[in-house]
């Protein structure tokens, strides 16, 4: 076990932002057991060939060494979209815990939460979900001009899952604009899309609102935005009491009383109280309509 080889060194009173096994840990994030096992055995062959035993550089060292190197434009572009995820959770006052922000691993930045309790699973909640989960493009969009492909292109993806959601919103959760009692299974959910178009125009109407009441909010909150990006791209891994601290100050100066103390309020109204109708579905396109699975709120994005 890897604390049998740092028995050297105590932890008891360190504090949990200088704490090393925490900075380890920061950089271990994103990786699979397999990887650290790997990781871990190969710092103790070095140690063991160096005739001493394993320390807390050769540790850091190996994962380090599996770290891309990113260029500056494009670490920047990650604050940026992080630092919009972040803005809209404060702002909509979602009911998670922000307890990282990182621009370290290998699939890039990503936000990590907590749900702090149980909250009705309402149309409005959703649509909140889905403004969060559009906010790191609109980020994107609002301060550099343009998106990058990072928002999509995986199944993991914000907008595969934003996607996701807003479908299930359709035709799985009873908020749909056309047949809101149906429940239809998402067993052939590939290519649903693809064939139904009036179900397409639906689903892409929500994306589209979500990122227009995200770029509501971030307009508004642009220099928190750039602020917390700033701040991300010079420590790359935000956590514990500053990150917290942060937050609660944000929230301060955001006056956080959700969504519809914002301009964007009006864009978070369920899609299915507003003008967006659509029309009666071509013959034969009901038997295309099958629903993806229930997607829950995004716990890291």
């Amino acid at each position: 076990p890897v604390h049998d080889t740092l028995h050297a060194r105590t932890t008891a009173s360190v504090t949990p932002e200088a704490n090393p096994l925490r900075e380890l840990a920061r950089r271990a994030v994103g990786r699979s057991g397999a990887d650290i096992e790997r990781m871990i055995r190969e710092a103790r062959q070095q140690a063991r060939r160096a005739g001493r035993k394993m320390n807390w550089a050769d540790l850091e060292r190996g994962l380090r060494g599996n770290e891309l190197s990113v260029a500056a434009d494009l670490s920047w572009r990650m604050a940026v979209h992080e630092a919009g995820h972040v803005l809209a959770l404060v702002s909509t006052g979602d009911m998670q815990d922000i307890e990282m922000v990182s621009l370290v691993g290998p699939q890039g930045g990503f936000v990590r939460t907590r749900t702090t309790g149980l909250v009705a699973e309402t149309e409005a909640l959703f649509a909140s979900s889905l403004v969060v989960l559009m906010a790191g493009r609109a980020a994107e969009l609002l301060v550099l001009g343009n998106a990058s492909a990072g928002s999509g292109g995986t199944a993991a993806s914000d907008l595969a899952t934003a996607t996701q959601t807003a479908l299930a919103m359709e035709i799985s959760f009873g908020f749909g604009g056309e047949h809101p009692l149906l429940y239809r299974p998402g067993e052939t959910q590939p290519g649903l899309l693809h064939y139904n178009r009036h179900l397409a125009d639906r689903v892409h109407a929500r994306l589209e609102a979500a990122q227009d009441a995200a770029t509501a909010i971030l307009t508004t909150h642009r220099s928190l935005l750039l602020e917390f990006a700033e701040c991300l791209n010079r420590e790359r891994v935000l956590e514990g009491p500053s990150l917290k601290s942060m937050i609660e100050a944000f929230r301060e100066r955001i006056g956080g009383a959700g969504p519809t103390s914002m301009k964007a309020g009006a864009a978070l109204e369920p899609i299915s109280t507003r003008s967006v109708k659509a029309e009666a579905p071509a013959d034969g396109s009901d038997a295309a309509d099958e629903a993806d699975d229930q997607a829950e709120a995004p716990r890291q994005l």
